[in-house]
């Protein structure tokens, strides 16, 4: 919800608290932990991809994409979506958000021909392919 309201300070406060206070293994499960429940199933929702570092990139924090890969916990090319088979790269092509795209490529080195994780009935999509497709 923090990202979704584009609370980027207080995703960063709780980013240090949740490092700070759990132990790594809690810390990196919650981290991935994949968006669950009816609200997250059906479009939009799961054009956000299914975790936190997702929705950070399609809401373009920046800041908060930095320093949740900064704990090695997580990565562009890990915990893809479970309903969409979605990386953060897909999501924000998804979302029409180019300048993410271009942070996610460009800074954090994400992979502009990653693969969608689940199959799609166009075949395997990379990112910019998935672009004028209906949304997988």
């Amino acid at each position: 919800m923090a990202a979704v309201n584009k609370r980027e300070e207080l995703l960063l406060k709780m980013l240090d608290l949740g490092e700070s206070t759990l132990s790594a293994e809690r810390f990196a499960t919650l981290l991935n932990h994949q968006a669950q429940g009816v609200f997250f199933k059906d479009p939009p929702m799961n054009w956000y991809g299914g975790t936190a570092l997702s929705y950070a990139s399609c809401f373009g924090l920046k800041r908060t994409v930095t320093r949740m890969l900064a704990t090695k916990h997580v990565a562009l090319d890990e915990g893809a979506c479970t309903a969409t088979g979605f990386y953060p790269i897909h999501a924000v092509v998804a979302n029409r958000r180019g300048d993410m795209y271009d942070f996610l490529v460009t800074t954090h080195g994400a992979n502009p021909k990653l693969q969608l994780a689940k199959y799609s009935k166009r075949g395997p999509l990379t990112p910019l392919q998935q672009i004028g497709r209906a949304h997988v």
